[in-house]
């Protein structure tokens, strides 16, 4: 009689598959690695992952670097180049391994490192990232500036030092990141994606301190480089690394060797502020005094020939009025000449006709009592009052007789 077997305790091929991912996973470290070997095996499938084995001095390790992060990496590794992977660790349970699901290469040797650059260069200087154009000019003002850096470096230090010493007023927000390392690049992009929302800002600053030529590999990652060719405001890196020049330095709008040296370029030194401002104040002064000067004799000109032309008008104006003044009076006197003859003549006239010529010759003229003229004989009734005017006086008299005269 067989034994029967107890089923406790037993489990199956996915119970135990997925024990072991969750180990791996959940064992302190496990989420985020960067490891370095030697490329032994690589291939680029069809659907855009990358396959890969990494080699160490007695083990390996399978990885892989899904299609989103491969997009990243241009024709390196090669195999036998010794690289950095960073990613994280964890097991598939299809096939029954643990591997390295990468999110970055970075070469070590150094003819890894060039053929990486370069090949990345050249990819981004067809895009036109480094073009000259692109550069934009950084503010001559600036009131508030970013920088991308380590929290707790020297390199933020050295940027708030020179910039408290410059020109105080100006504000500096500090955008914490990993500058070196293999987080570098992600934590690099992250803090260029916060610019937006802390504008208004005048320039951002990438910098870090001084370092192994390792240590500048972030700078030449196409993320990075591509963050600073994006970013909305002037960009200037300073990596204290003076011998090389990397991606990052060729896309920002300005380069400088150092942290410091960052600062002073988007910073100007108030000490120069001021001094510009007095010798702009006292070249206005001078501007201005010539300026006045300048209207004051085009003034005393203008005043100069005003009176010129205003004394000529006067002259033309007193010959007018002289000749018409003459002409006037020309016409007045023979008006009036004209206008004496004219009442002589109505005067002898008048004086012809005047009742008083006639009675100078003898004649009289007669008027009743109520001063109607007498024109006739028949209106002379005997005893009625009349008055007889003589030419040099009247008399009253009475009326005897009258008689009508009778013509042939």
């Amino acid at each position: 009689m067989s034994e029967a077997v107890s089923n406790k305790g037993i489990l199956s091929v996915d119970d135990l598959s997925f024990r072991i991912k969750e180990a791996i996973e959940s064992y302190p470290g496990m989420g985020k690695v960067a490891v370095q070997g030697e490329i032994v095996d690589l291939k680029r499938h069809s659907s855009g992952h990358c396959y890969f084995t990494l080699s160490g001095r007695e083990s390996r390790i399978a990885g892989v670097l899904f299609r989103s992060d491969a997009a990243g990496v241009v024709k390196w590794p090669r195999p036998g180049d010794e690289v950095v992977v960073g990613g994280r660790v964890s097991s598939y349970p299809q096939r029954g391994i643990y591997q390295l699901y990468a999110r970055r290469l970075f070469p070590l040797g150094k003819g890894a490192i060039s053929r990486a650059k370069e090949e990345l260069r050249a990819k981004l200087s067809k895009e036109g990232i480094f073009a000259p154009e692109r550069k934009r000019p950084i503010p001559t003002y600036p009131e508030r500036i970013l920088c991308i850096t380590s929290a707790t470096g020297a390199a933020f230090r050295d940027v708030a030092k020179v910039m408290g010493t410059r020109n105080p007023s100006v504000e500096l927000v500090l955008i914490p990141a990993t500058v070196q390392g293999v987080d570098g690049p992600d934590e690099i992009a992250e803090a260029f994606l916060k610019v937006p929302s802390l504008l208004p800002a005048d320039a951002v600053l990438l910098v870090r301190g001084g370092g192994s030529r390792g240590d500048l590999n972030p700078f030449d990652d196409e993320t990075v480089v591509r963050s600073i060719s994006s970013c909305p405001v002037p960009v200037v890196v300073g990596v204290g690394h003076q011998v090389d020049f990397t991606l990052s330095d060729m896309a920002a709008d300005r380069r400088c060797a150092t942290p410091s040296e960052a600062a002073e370029a988007v910073v100007p030194d108030r000490t120069y502020l001021y001094s510009l401002l007095s010798n702009g104040k006292s070249r206005l002064k001078k501007a201005m005094e010539r300026e006045i000067d300048r209207l004051a004799t085009r003034l005393v000109d203008r005043e100069t020939l005003l009176t010129r032309l205003m004394a000529g008008d006067i002259d033309r104006l007193r010959k007018d009025l002289d000749g018409l003044s003459r002409r006037s009076v020309s016409a007045t006197e023979k008006t009036v000449v004209s206008e004496i003859g004219r009442l002589a003549g109505l005067s002898a006239a008048l004086d012809g006709a005047s009742p008083l010529r006639i009675l100078g010759k003898g004649y009289v003229s007669c008027r009743d009592e109520a001063g109607t003229p007498v024109s006739s004989v028949k209106s002379m009734t005997p005893g009625k009052k009349v008055s007889l005017d003589f030419v040099d006086g009247r008399a009253d008299c009475r009326v005897e007789s009258s008689c009508v005269l009778k013509r042939s």
